[in-house]
């Protein structure tokens, strides 16, 4: 869960968005970009870039929102190395992180490439005030950054909140840009991409979304070109394609079956697992009466059995697992306040112990921030 994400890339890093149209125009099946009265210049809309720049920035806003409820202040500090302080610092460097992004949405929507999807933009700022804080949206160490694009709601993805104008046969720039039903792929023996009708089973891709709904573009494990393939459901293999992306909590499972991986869905408590990934998110795989035949379990109570040594927190929110309190015999028990003696960080509220003193300290840059849950501040 704690995996290391990329910058922020709120709009998808956008290296090939930032393609210039240097070169498009004289070409076969031109973007309708030009005009048509002589002059070789593109239409500019500045309605159409405005429109489209604020909801770019809305997205932006509805993440700092997301930080800042889950967040507290010193984990802010640690997690962003003290880039901003307040919710108005969080959009204003996020604005310049993501400027190369926002000048391409503009530019598109000024020659009328693609618009603002109105209902998306709602859902994505919706979806974000609504989301549970978890630590895979946020930076696990001090090293690295995020990308909510790939990690955060889906509803915020570019193509949920931009709709693309450029018909099928036209120049696009990006996926962003085609209208619905096509994509953009690059046409044959050029470097122009094209938008095409969306691929059925067996047509060649690049990435899922040139696929219709219900297929994914999956490279055959014994090597061979990328097609269109059906996404696989529970129980079905999953070493050629993926599994459904809409089904929640369905996984390949690669650790059961590794030479033969299937699709399975995460399963409840006491559902049968071997590791932590086998069951749902919340719960964690029992193993210790069993190590081969663990069962999906609710995290422990004060005073209940845990797992010492678990890469996976195995007690309730706001507690550890004692192992040296009773030697033999590791339990359950509360975070330690500041001040209080300790051997692990582990064992303090402030996930920070002092390897000197060894009592519980403030956080401070080696703490590893949780942002489970914060008072947000008044807005700006």
């Amino acid at each position: 869960m704690r995996t290391k994400r990329l910058a922020l890339g709120i709009g998808m890093g956008l290296a090939l968005v930032g393609a210039s149209a240097c070169g498009d125009k004289g070409q076969s099946g031109g973007d309708g970009g030009n005009r048509g009265d002589g002059s070789g210049q593109a239409p500019d809309d500045p309605v159409a870039r405005a429109a489209a720049k604020g909801a770019y920035l809305k997205r932006i806003e509805a993440y700092c929102a997301h930080v800042f409820k889950c967040c507290g202040a010193p984990e802010i500090d640690v997690a962003f190395k003290k880039r901003f302080t307040d919710l108005a610092g969080c959009k204003q460097y996020y604005e310049f992180l993501e400027r190369t992004g926002i000048a391409a949405m503009e530019e598109a929507a000024g020659r009328g490439a693609l618009g603002v999807n109105a209902a998306g933009l709602e859902k994505c700022t919706k979806a974000w005030a609504d989301m549970v804080c978890d630590m895979r949206y946020f930076p696990p160490t001090v090293t690295s950054t995020m990308l909510p694009n790939t990690s955060g709601p889906k509803a915020c993805l570019l193509e949920q909140v931009f709709s693309g104008k450029t018909p099928q046969g036209r120049i696009c720039h990006n996926q962003f840009e085609c209208a619905p039903g096509s994509s953009c792929t690059l046409a044959s023996y050029t470097d122009l991409k094209l938008c095409r009708a969306l691929g059925k089973d067996g047509d060649p891709c690049e990435v899922s979304s040139n696929c219709e709904t219900g297929l994914g573009c999956s490279t055959p494990k014994a090597g061979g070109a990328p097609t269109c393939r059906p996404y696989a459901k529970d129980g079905q293999p999953c070493a050629d394609t993926s599994c459904d992306p809409e089904v929640v909590d369905l996984f390949c499972d690669r650790d059961t079956t590794p030479d033969n991986p299937v699709c399975a869905m995460r399963r409840p408590v006491a559902g049968p697992c071997t590791l932590n990934s086998h069951c749902l998110t919340g719960l964690w795989c029992d193993t210790l009466a069993d190590p081969t035949h663990g069962l999906c379990v609710e995290k422990r109570k004060v005073g209940e059995a845990c797992k010492s040594g678990s890469s996976v927190e195995t007690c309730v929110e706001g507690h550890y697992c004692d192992a040296v309190t009773t030697p033999g015999k590791a339990v359950c028990a509360a975070k330690k306040a500041e001040g209080a003696d300790c051997t692990a960080s582990s064992q303090c509220l402030s996930e920070s112990c002092s390897v000197t003193t060894k009592k519980c300290v403030p956080a401070t840059a080696s703490t590893r921030p949780t942002c489970k849950g914060a008072t947000p501040p008044p807005p700006p």
